[in-house]
């Protein structure tokens, strides 16, 4: 197992900006495998395809169990990559404690801002309508990748069931 292992967000201003993503986190990996960094492997692949990497845009999450852990610096066409303690990846949040509150949360307050604009602009429609409606935009974006989050504490099921139970109120 690889400890402390680095995700980073890149954004690309040409093709495949996925590709890089994925490329940035094989980088990574073989990094703590080698036992050093080497991003300009990196950045010459991205010149090899005629790309460019925003590094303003980079971030640098080191997703570790410890409360205290090594501060590495990461640098990226000349500039010191910045530390972030979550990162939206894929749509999920991805936090530096490998907790999933903070994504759980995220996907509450969404739900709940759908569900009000539902409430709102719906009022006065059959009940078939109003559920229709919640199945298509509150319940769709709850479930999104929910096989790889499933909550496993209380507090965090509990507030995945307010939203569910706002339809009702």
């Amino acid at each position: 197992m690889l400890k402390g292992l680095q995700f980073s967000r890149l954004t690309c201003h040409r093709q495949f900006p996925n590709v890089t993503k994925h490329r940035l986190l094989s980088v990574v990996q073989n990094y703590r495998r080698s036992g050093g960094p080497d991003l300009r492997e990196l950045e010459q692949w991205a010149a090899d395809w005629d790309m460019q990497f925003n590094p303003t845009k980079c971030h640098v999450l080191s997703a570790n169990k410890r409360s205290h852990h090594h501060q590495y610096f990461y640098e990226l066409c000349g500039v010191v990559l910045k530390s972030v303690e979550s990162e939206k990846y894929l749509g999920m949040t991805l936090s530096s404690d490998l907790s999933w509150s903070s994504h759980i949360a995220a996907i509450c307050t969404k739900a709940n801002q759908k569900l009000g604009f539902i409430k709102r602009n719906l009022k006065g429609t059959p009940r078939e309508l109003n559920c229709l409606a919640y199945v298509a935009f509150v319940r769709s974006a709850m479930e999104y990748a929910s096989i790889i989050w499933d909550p496993h504490f209380i507090k965090d099921s509990d507030a995945l069931e307010r939203v569910q139970k706002g339809l009702l109120a």
